[in-house]
């Protein structure tokens, strides 16, 4: 404790009080901070435009979703509609749909056909005209009547 007591810091004497000078009553206000109504406004402001541009983005998603929707219920029904004009076409491009065709317009099979070779033009056989009397040779279940086949009509 001796060398508290022996610190050239610290006074033992006695401790005189220094008296301040009294305040003025009236004293220079410092000027008004900044109002904080406006960066207020801007915050919220900002959050609106934020939520504004979510609900935009929102509907033009479900937009999107409904315009895919009806896209592929298009392509559904041009699906179903392809389908059945390729079922009309192999019914009516069987053998015995063509037989039948060929026999309402007159023809005839021919009995000796000749064939034509494309590499080096050479004819293969004889051709011989063919006689009225002969007839087509096609065994096969005749083929359903096609029903005819109606477009989707496009909506707008």
């Amino acid at each position: 404790m001796s060398a508290l007591a022996t610190s050239p810091l610290r006074s033992t004497g006695p401790r005189i009080r220094r008296r301040e000078a009294p305040r003025p009553v009236l004293t220079a206000v410092p000027s008004a901070a900044p109002s904080q109504g406006g960066v207020l406004l801007a915050c919220a402001g900002m959050l609106l435009a934020g939520l504004l541009a979510v609900l935009f983005l929102n509907m033009s998603l479900a937009e999107g979703a409904f315009k895919v929707h009806e896209l592929q219920r298009s392509a559904g029904e041009l699906s179903d509609y392809e389908a059945a004009l390729e079922q009309q076409l192999t019914a009516v491009s069987s053998p015995a749909a063509l037989a039948a065709q060929a026999s309402r317009l007159g023809m005839v099979p021919a009995e000796a056909p000749a064939f034509l070779r494309i590499d080096d033009g050479a004819v293969l056989g004889v051709a011989e005209p063919a006689s009225a009397d002969a007839t087509f040779s096609v065994v096969v279940k005749p083929p359903a009547k096609p029903r005819p086949v109606v477009p989707p009509t496009p909506r707008p």
